[in-house]
């Protein structure tokens, strides 16, 4: 479910909301309770490294990512590329100019299927403040695939493994001893890159791989882009999620993080966030070099 995340500040044993930001991706709704421990609490803890668990838990963000958490349309299959937002205006003297918004949004998703996209729509019933739609945008293979070459998204191409090996990799190699400033995951190939054209497709790395080929930061950047080409009325000015922001037919539009950052083990790392916190954020971690290229 969509939830709305609200900043809150503690005063003894009172929680204070400062501001909301829309929060996506998980099924349960955040609960704030009045025993949440300090910011600097959980700071100090997160610096210290190690496994904090039970002070995470105590914390409203994170009892809030249920271990299974969804960045995907309500089918379980296709992948959330962007969200759009749009708020329900109740005063009656608006009316007038919400008509002129709602047949804005609807001449852009009408047109969503030209330019390879597919929505689902999340009811204002399902988020926090009963006032605020979620439109989830997923972007089909072959969009990926025209956008990827429109943009020149550069991608690994195959024969082309770069083998860098520095002096200090010979010197713990000579002394028969692993790397202690290295991370101990798993090694990622180096690859030169070339600009992503459709009719070469099979000449780069991992597109056998379909839906996993594109990162979820490049598929996002793929989305925006379509996005801003989408024409919502027949004019020629009127086109893209841009000029839509800006006359408040959409309030927000904004790519998802893949999922929460917290782990309570190597074995459970699920996304490049949560490799970065285990293996490098923490301060015990601070003489080792960061784990992704």
């Amino acid at each position: 479910r969509l939830v709305t995340l609200k900043t809150v500040f503690i005063v003894g044993d009172v929680c204070y909301s400062a501001m909301a930001y829309p929060v996506v991706g998980w099924a349960q709704a955040i609960e704030l309770e009045p025993k949440n421990p300090k910011v600097e609490e959980v700071e100090e803890a997160l610096n210290a490294g190690g496994d904090n668990t039970q002070l995470l838990k105590r914390t409203s963000v994170h009892s809030a990512f249920p271990d299974e958490y969804t960045l995907l349309f309500d089918d379980g299959m296709r992948k959330i590329d962007y969200i759009l937002t749009y708020n329900v205006v109740r005063d009656d003297s608006q009316e007038g100019d919400t008509d002129k918004r709602a047949k804005n949004r609807k001449g852009l998703l009408d047109n969503f299927e030209k330019h390879g996209l597919e929505y689902e729509l999340q009811d204002c019933s399902k988020s926090a403040d009963q006032v605020t739609y979620y439109v989830k945008v997923h972007v089909k293979w072959q969009a990926l695939l025209e956008g990827a070459e429109r943009i020149n998204l550069k991608m690994p191409f195959e024969d082309s493994v770069i083998k860098e090996y520095t002096w200090r990799e010979r010197f713990f190699d000579y002394i028969g001893v692993r790397d202690p400033f290295v991370p101990d995951v798993k090694e990622i190939k180096l690859y030169l890159t070339a600009p992503f054209r459709v009719e070469n497709k099979d000449r780069f790395v991992g597109i056998q791989d379909g839906v996993t080929f594109f990162t979820s930061a490049q598929r996002s950047a793929i989305a925006y882009d379509i996005l801003e080409h989408v024409q919502y009325h027949d004019e020629a000015h009127q086109i893209g999620i841009g000029r839509l922001l800006g006359n408040h037919s959409f309030s927000k539009a904004y790519p998802l993080h893949d999922g929460p950052f917290y782990c309570r083990s190597a074995e459970g790392i699920k996304s490049d966030r949560q490799l970065l916190y285990y293996h490098w954020s923490k301060w015990t971690n601070f003489y080792k070099s960061q784990p992704l290229n």
